[in-house]
């Protein structure tokens, strides 16, 4: 059931983000390549655009979930979606496979949105803190809609179970996003680095 609700959270989450606001948090903020920065807390750290808004715990409003700890949100503003990206962190047992974890959200998030459309699921390796040292992870693509009024968003989830730790990172962008945007995004997911 904590597998379900931590889906559902972070879908959630995108949606509160798109009208969230909030500054950047230069103490969790490193310098790297040009044009991005390294964003770290004790268990994980993401390369991010250095010109995305940060929003973190201190400065999310109340309605976004417990289970989230940091949300990245483009700075060029739609008026129907804001692209974004945001990391939920919540204790998982030890002995769920990140392939599991993913299919048994995407059970749940297909019963909470509307026009779900799958596109593509794949396994991938995460990144950890030890040198030559992955642990595997699980990217589903989709499309969906929060309620029949809203306008469809492209989803792309990244699941992981590392140590007992349950990671979902959720991008969402409009399907006729920019395609830079997009690159940012999927940069994102692929630079996750766990500790």
């Amino acid at each position: 059931m904590k597998i379900f609700k931590l889906a559902l959270t972070s879908i959630l989450t995108i949606s509160l983000l798109a009208g969230c606001g909030g500054d950047d948090t230069a103490n969790t903020i490193k310098p790297g390549e040009a044009g991005k920065v390294l964003y770290e807390t004790t268990s994980f750290s993401l390369i991010v655009p250095q010109d995305w808004e940060t929003l973190t715990k201190d400065n999310f409003t109340s309605n976004v979930p417990q289970e989230t700890v940091v949300a990245f949100r483009n700075n060029v503003k739609s008026d129907s979606f804001t692209a974004n990206l945001n990391v939920i962190q919540t204790a998982l047992d030890k002995s769920v496979s990140s392939e599991d974890f993913a299919k048994s959200s995407k059970a749940r998030i297909k019963t909470s949105l509307v026009g779900y459309n799958e596109i593509s699921t794949e396994n991938v390796e995460v990144l950890t803190a030890t040198p030559d040292t992955t642990v595997p992870g699980t990217i589903v693509h989709f499309t969906a809609k929060k309620t029949g009024a809203d306008p469809t968003i492209s989803f792309d989830q990244l699941f992981v179970n590392y140590n007992g730790q349950g990671y979902v990172i959720t991008a969402a962008y409009l399907p006729d996003e920019d395609s830079t945007v997009v690159t940012y995004t999927q940069e994102m997911l692929n630079s996750l680095t766990l500790k």
